[in-house]
């Protein structure tokens, strides 16, 4: 039934924007949808993450390449966690109709917080840190876009995969070795449907949008569950202060298993790179040195496996005073405000060494935004954790956005440098 009333949902919105009515009251379009201002960044930056050790990142960014739309992203990283990063957005196969994108991310060394459960009543330092000696993902993603990009469809396939080898405490230190190296592997599908009322796709100040997401995440063997994640968000922009917005947000995420996974907690400790007797043991003492990440980790994925996993909240898109992926669960609601000051649109040529775009815009911005995840969805919102913070952007007039925010919660403040607008990543 859920199902049927999301799809239901979709298709009706999809009905309702087709129809010629309805652009007939919409803003029109402020500038061309497929311009291919060229523009460029190079920039070095150090990177330090307890018990995974440091280094230098050489960051890259070509929009609009050789007056395409293609736009390229590349991270090469080397010190202590050393791979690569690399996106390429916006191949047209067929001109302003069908476009590539892909995503491959290679790297050999890396660092994940396994927080000690799911859901929002976990304290700020109740993680360990496991660490891993190999990562990688890939992605490709296909996109229909119709009527000046006001509506866009997307199909995707992704599949990561990962080897863990030990876990170290919320300070990167005291290192446990895993007897056997955990391997996990991941596997989803999924389509986009994105329908953007605005006056511009990638700068929007006046309109509406919506983006609903409907994940398959597959079974990669008999302990790992199967379950589909259907997500929407919708984000009203309130033009003010002649070319300034005000915009709005709201996000929502549920993930509905079709089949369970492994729900046996030894099986899941020993699967997990313990020894039968290892894992009795930390059954039996579950507060020995050694087994209270391994039984906190299995619980958590005795929950996963149960309940599935929606969006999480955390990172650069939607509460962003906290880690990445902070809170997870099987729901997650959220919704944030957002003052957007353009202070100066003087359409500046900068043209640098290091970086080079047209200013279309320098913003201000002061957001407030809160979120809520559970695993039963009449607990979501019953515990809130909120951010707040300012920051500073340049639109460039080759379509990317160069953000610098700090913000605070209840978990202390984040500083954040990233070239998208938020609540505009793949999940809404």
């Amino acid at each position: 039934m859920k199902y049927m009333l999301f799809r239901l949902l979709t298709f009706s919105v999809l009905y309702f924007f087709c129809t010629s009515s309805v652009f007939a009251f919409g803003p029109d379009r402020r500038q061309d949808q497929f311009g291919i201002i060229p523009g460029y960044l190079v920039v070095p930056a150090p990177y330090v993450y307890p018990g995974l050790g440091k280094g230098w990142m050489l960051i890259g960014y070509g929009g609009n390449i050789l007056e395409t739309n293609v736009d390229a992203y590349l991270v090469a990283i080397s010190g202590d966690a050393e791979g690569y990063f690399g996106s390429v957005e916006e191949i047209f196969v067929i001109p302003k109709y069908l476009y590539l994108s892909g995503i491959h991310l290679n790297i050999k060394k890396y660092g994940l917080n396994m927080y000690g459960s799911r859901g929002m009543e976990s304290e700020k330092d109740d993680f360990n840190i496991f660490v891993g000696d190999k990562y990688i993902l890939n992605k490709l993603e296909t996109t229909l876009s119709l009527m000046e990009r006001r509506i866009e469809f997307s199909l995707y396939s992704q599949n990561q995969t990962g080897r863990t080898i030990e876990i170290r405490d919320s300070k990167g230190e005291n290192p446990q070795t895993i007897p056997n190296a955990i391997v996990f592997k991941g596997q989803r599908n999924g389509a986009v449907l994105h329908l953007d009322w605005t006056d511009d796709l990638k700068d929007p100040r006046e309109g509406f949008r919506l983006k609903t997401t409907s994940d398959f995440v597959a079974a990669v063997d008999t302990g790992s569950p199967e379950y589909n994640i259907f997500s929407y968000g919708l984000t009203f922009y309130q033009p003010i202060l002649g070319n300034s917005t005000w915009a709005f947000h709201y996000f929502r995420s549920d993930a509905f298993v079709k089949t369970k996974g492994n729900l046996n907690l030894k099986s899941i400790l020993i699967s997990s790179g313990l020894t039968e007797t290892q894992a009795d043991t930390c059954i039996l003492y579950p507060t020995i040195t050694g087994c209270a990440a391994q039984i906190s980790k299995a619980q958590n994925t005795i929950k996963a496996n149960k309940n599935g996993s929606a969006h999480p909240l955390g990172g650069q898109d939607r509460l962003r005073s906290y880690p990445n992926g902070r809170y997870q669960a099987a729901h997650t609601q959220f919704y944030g405000t957002e003052l957007r000051w353009n202070f100066n649109t003087s359409k500046d040529i900068v043209d640098l060494i290091f970086f080079s775009d047209i200013m279309e815009a320098l913003q201000a911005t002061f957001f407030w935004e809160q979120g809520s995840v559970a695993e039963e969805n009449s607990e979501l919102g019953k515990i809130n954790r909120s951010s707040y913070g300012t920051g500073v952007r340049l639109i460039g007039g080759s379509g990317n956005v160069y953000r610098f925010e700090a913000s605070t919660g209840n978990e202390g403040p984040e500083i954040l440098l990233i070239f998208q607008y938020p609540w505009s990543g793949e999940t809404g």
